[in-house]
């Protein structure tokens, strides 16, 4: 898979990401720039948000844990910090028990 590569920026993110796993292979959440990968999710999914409460957010998992090179453990917690600070969330009811095929948005 290639990296996403932006105009301006210096190297990918995951590069950047890279550079601060510890020795067990985690991946340091706090030096991830979530303005900046909400930006390349959103470039990842142009024009097709994630849809549904479930699909959506593995579909936002995944790609999370493509660009970061993470473990999916180490995605979802990310995906659950872009949640906590506003960055994506889901445009339906989560709790809902049919199928919602809301669109999950990603902040400009």
């Amino acid at each position: 898979m290639s990296r996403v590569r932006k105009p301006g920026l210096r190297e990918p993110l995951a590069d950047r990401v890279a550079r601060h796993h510890v020795s067990a292979m985690r991946l340091c959440i706090e030096e991830v720039d979530l303005a900046e990968l909400t930006a390349v999710l959103r470039d990842r999914f142009d024009a097709a948000a994630p849809v549904g409460y479930l699909r959506g957010r593995t579909a936002l998992r995944d790609a999370v844990a493509g660009i970061l090179d993470s473990s999916e453990l180490e995605a979802e917690d990310i995906v659950d910090t872009l949640i906590a600070r506003g960055f994506v969330h889901y445009d339906g009811d989560p709790t809902a028990t049919t199928s919602d095929e809301r669109p999950w948005i990603l902040q400009t």
